[in-house]
């Protein structure tokens, strides 16, 4: 893989070097992403005056738009089918088939007649939702040549919860939510686990009702940076040209001490903003922070901890050069081109940022884009760097038809020595009915053998949300050569549905099922021994179905 230093000729190890504390290396990352989206969020801020300040959070917020737009058409996506699953009952159904497989026989002959058996392999999935009562059943069933073999059933109210695999067990057992800590305890009485089953179906409801509150808070962020940035941090300069056409160009630049302000107001306000962080812990934004068995208090507390560390250790970091963003600006305030740069770090280890985009469009379809971020230390040597770059070619064809090339970089630099992965893609078709063929291939220095992966997906969308429905299908191919004399294929086909209807079906677990929580040690018993016995028959006969 080919690297360009773009605007910097200079690059070293991105990673500071020994003598800087270990404590400081996450405040340095938090700081350069916090600077990155802090400023990001100012495209929800609120416009009167289009002084050049408000122009430019203007085209921020109409690119944003923009994007989310042309996403939704480019892929058919209707936002409305999310929005319908908050409020009305619902079934969702996913059919996944094995179509093909094709040149096992080079690895083993005898596995040509084994992949000829598992072409018939089908795997559906169903889910029936009731987002009023929090009440929902997810069904799995396996089969091959028409037969099912294997199937499980798992119900969820605000009462109880229940599953059923009546190839292990002929009953639902169930217990009561407030009931999991009793069960536990007496399996194993040393357990400190929780004491109740959190309900998922109101979890996941809950999830898709977070996205409405992120853009919530992007808005009050927004609104907050935007009276931090002054009007003279933004300046105008028009008719300035870029692939053969004028624009306006807006540039926002902070000096190193306006940068640090802003920064420590923008942490101090989210680490007082408890809404906010209960909002990241609840949807695992908060990976990073988190470790096996820490509880939700404790993670908070921990997060909480981090960003006051980062904000009393502002005055420790160095921005020599401040916060830099140019942007070009069209005649409908749409970003055109993007340029971000600043370097960041303890003054004699400054890592460079520099980001750099562009999105050229005609007819709705993006026919020149290209986003590339580049970091790297100040002083170097060429030899470490992290570099990212998506480069996209579009052409608009009859109707709903377009074609774009798509390019793709990742690589990641140490001590010369580079690890990475490229991606080469096409798409094809119209939105409702696309086809996707792809090349990807990954370079690691330690194992130069890894042999290119291609494939292709097509997708056919049948958006029939007005009568309740909405569908899609098609397939998914993979392809990969090892060296073995031919090329090993697989194919997949699918089909997705989502109906809603209020013509659910839920089992009445706690008349015809089992509860866990009122069995005796001895029924407990008795019930793991059947279904270790038929695990037993099952292995035992199992091979019988392949002869």
């Amino acid at each position: 893989m080919e690297y360009n230093q773009g605007k910097n000729e200079t690059a070293a190890s991105i990673e500071p070097s020994q003598q800087t504390s270990r404590s400081k290396k996450p405040i340095l990352i938090s700081l350069a992403v916090i600077v990155l989206l802090g400023i990001g969020t100012t495209v929800y801020a609120m416009f009167f005056n289009l002084s050049p300040k408000e122009t430019y959070f203007l085209a921020e917020k109409n690119s944003m738009e923009q994007t989310q737009e042309s996403f939704n058409k480019t892929f058919a996506v209707n936002e409305d089918v999310n929005e319908k699953m908050m409020k009305d009952p619902s079934k969702s159904t996913l059919t996944l088939g094995l179509k093909s497989i094709e040149g096992l026989g080079a690895i083993d002959p005898n596995m040509a007649m084994f992949a000829s058996m598992l072409n018939d392999v089908k795997l559906s999935m169903a889910a029936q939702l009731n987002p009023e009562k929090n009440e929902g059943l997810a069904e799995l069933k396996a089969g091959m040549g028409g037969t099912e073999f294997i199937k499980a059933e798992a119900y969820q109210s605000e009462d109880l919860t229940a599953l059923n695999v009546p190839l292990l067990y002929n009953n639902y057992l169930y217990l009561n939510n407030d009931q999991f800590g009793e069960v536990m305890k007496k399996i194993e009485p040393a357990y400190q686990g929780p004491e109740q089953i959190d309900n998922f179906v109101e979890m996941q409801l809950e999830a898709m009702k977070n996205q409405g509150k992120y853009e919530e808070h992007a808005e009050e962020y927004g609104k907050f940076l935007h009276e931090k940035i002054k009007d003279e941090n933004v300046t105008e300069k028009s008719g300035v040209e870029f692939q053969g056409n004028k624009y306006n160009q807006l540039t926002l630049q902070l000096s190193e001490q306006e940068t640090k302000e802003i920064l420590k107001a923008l942490i101090d306000k989210v680490q007082k903003d408890d809404e906010l962080i209960d909002l990241l812990i609840d949807t695992n934004v908060n990976t990073a922070l988190n470790t096996q068995g820490m509880e939700t208090a404790d993670l908070k507390e921990t997060f909480q901890t981090e960003l006051k560390n980062a904000s009393e250790n502002i005055d420790q970091i160095k921005i020599p050069d401040g916060f830099k963003s140019v942007i070009l600006v069209d005649n409908k305030d749409v970003i055109v081109k993007r340029d971000v740069d600043f370097k960041i770090g303890a003054e004699s280890e400054l890592v460079v940022v520099d980001y750099s985009s562009h999105a050229l469009r005609s007819d709705d379809i993006i026919t020149d884009g290209k986003w590339e971020i580049n970091i790297f230390p100040e002083n170097g040597e060429k030899q470490d760097y992290v570099k990212v770059l998506l480069e996209i070619k579009g052409k608009k064809g009859e109707g709903e038809n377009a074609t774009r090339d798509i390019t793709g970089a990742f690589a990641f630099a140490e001590a010369g020595e580079v690890t990475g992965a490229n991606l080469n893609a096409k798409i094809t078709g119209a939105p409702e009915d696309m086809k996707a063929d792809f090349e990807a291939s990954i370079e690691d220095p330690n194992n130069s053998g890894i042999p290119p992966l291609k494939g292709h997906f097509t997708r056919k969308v049948t958006d029939d949300l007005d009568n309740g429905t909405y569908a899609s299908n098609g397939e998914f191919g993979l392809e990969v050569d090892a060296g073995l004399g031919a090329p090993i294929n697989v194919t997949f086909d699918y089909e997705n549905k989502t109906e809603f209807t209020d013509n659910l079906k839920f089992p009445n677990v706690a008349e015809d099922g089992e509860n866990v929580a009122e069995m005796s040690p001895e029924e407990m018993q008795n019930i793991m021994m059947d279904i270790q016995t038929r695990i037993q028959g099952m292995m035992k006969n199992g091979p019988q179905m392949f002869k």
